[in-house]
């Protein structure tokens, strides 16, 4: 499950929550967890780069930083993501690339999953 930097307008509550991709919506609002209503995302926090970094300069395979699984939900993801992109995915929900191609096709595969869950 993908970590969420939230800020509640409701009850002020101003942290770091886990949803499911499934839980957000289409605002990109996910629960607050003190109060239950909908919390708006504080990128002001967000650090990283979407996409993560796929290839270290020594050229090492490298596990995203922003991509992700629960163990419980690998199964289900590499379904949605296909047999090219979801071999990305290991066992343990941590994403690895081998090449930036593949983190490219990877990322292209994922906009298509939620563009098609948006009807965008």
């Amino acid at each position: 499950m993908p970590n969420y930097a939230i800020r509640c307008a409701s009850c002020r509550f101003s942290g770091d929550v886990f949803a499911k991709v499934a839980e957000l919506d289409d605002q990109g609002r996910v629960l607050c967890p003190e109060c239950g209503q909908r919390a708006e995302q504080d990128w002001s926090q967000k650090t990283i780069a979407p996409g993560g970094a796929a290839i270290s300069f020594t050229g090492q395979r490298r596990a995203s930083m922003t991509e992700g699984f629960h163990s419980s939900e690998v199964s289900e993801a590499r379904e949605m993501f296909g047999e090219v992109h979801g071999s990305c995915i290991k066992d343990d929900g941590t994403v690895e690339f081998k090449n930036r191609d593949e983190q490219r096709g990877y990322m292209r595969r994922k906009a298509e999953i939620y563009s098609k869950n948006h009807q965008l």
